[in-house]
């Protein structure tokens, strides 16, 4: 909460301390942020080896900065959409949907910027070094998904009417009061209710 007494300098302070705990936290719990990261980390030594330009380090690092802010704010809406609706909802669903397709684009735009850089960093003729290029991303692709180990957890929800047990008194008590015929009617009116 805003403190009135609070002067510019200081909220500016509050605000980079709150930035800065929310980067831990991703980073601390969010396992699609660590595997981020562990990309950055391959992607910056293929920089430095390739020995990439200054304009080609600031398109990396903006493609960079694209992937994280779009996963950042995935993680954000997807905690906020859990904690208004723990239980599935179709709506909810959606949102979490299309919030996860932001962070897929920033991935393709990501990954397209990283093939103009690289490439054309290779010693080989133009047709065979898309080729290699094709099959060193793949290789490296299969080697992440295999380091990450994901997991798809489906859940299938469906409507089941319960089934309604219905007990019949039939005591002497029924017959004394002449409800028989009424017992055995409302019996009739559950069963064919399905």
């Amino acid at each position: 909460m805003k403190n009135p007494k609070d002067n510019f300098i200081v909220e500016r302070i509050r605000s980079i301390k709150f930035s800065l705990r929310g980067i831990w936290f991703l980073i601390s719990t969010e396992s699609s942020i660590k595997a981020q990261l562990f990309i950055i980390f391959l992607i910056s030594l293929a920089g430095f080896y390739f020995d990439i330009n200054s304009n080609e380090w600031l398109m990396q690092t903006l493609a960079i900065g694209l992937v994280l802010v779009a996963e950042s704010l995935n993680t954000g809406i997807e905690k906020l959409a859990d904690f208004v609706h723990p239980d599935y909802h179709k709506k909810i669903g959606f949102i979490k949907d299309v919030s996860a397709g932001s962070s897929g684009i920033a991935a393709i735009i990501s990954l397209i910027i990283t093939v103009f850089i690289y490439g054309y960093k290779t010693r080989y003729s133009k047709p065979l070094a898309w080729i290699f290029g094709l099959l060193r991303f793949t290789t490296l692709f299969c080697i992440l998904v295999v380091l990450i180990n994901p997991s798809f957890d489906t859940q299938t929800y469906s409507i089941e009417k319960p089934k309604l047990p219905v007990l019949v008194d039939n005591s002497l008590s029924i017959a004394a009061l002449d409800q028989s015929q009424k017992a055995i009617d409302v019996v009739e009116i559950v069963k064919s209710n399905k």
